[in-house]
């Protein structure tokens, strides 16, 4: 097996920068709910949902990230705020449209599937 060690600058530089989300994730939890920057119904979970929507982006064609940033917001908000039948069912619209972007896209390459980065 041939593992590919991280040279020690980017290590630190991945520690550093996930020590910096925590930090400020911290903060936010400790500050009052600020309905602007940071509302309570996406900082519940230990990442904020706007900090996984653009972790996972990156995975998806650009023309997706929209329809799935939007499926992630609406998914883990549905719990906490409004009418969680509401939230879901918006997820599932946006989903919908996701797996017909992806279609789409998947029949211009000749039904080739679509290559996820590594």
């Amino acid at each position: 097996m041939n593992k590919q060690l991280m040279n020690p600058e980017e290590l630190l530089s991945g520690i550093v920068e996930a020590n910096d989300k925590a930090n400020t994730y911290a903060a936010a939890k400790q500050q009052p709910n600020d309905v602007v920057n940071h509302p309570q119904h996406y900082t519940r979970y230990s990442i904020e949902v706007k900090d996984l929507i653009v972790e996972v982006s990156e995975y998806f064609p650009p023309k997706m990230v929209f329809a799935i940033g939007n499926v992630i917001k609406y998914v883990l908000r549905a719990p906490f705020k409004g009418s969680c039948l509401e939230d879901l069912e918006k997820a599932q619209f946006y989903l919908a449209g996701a797996i017909h972007i992806y279609k789409d896209l998947r029949d211009l390459r000749g039904g080739e599937e679509y290559k996820w980065q590594n």
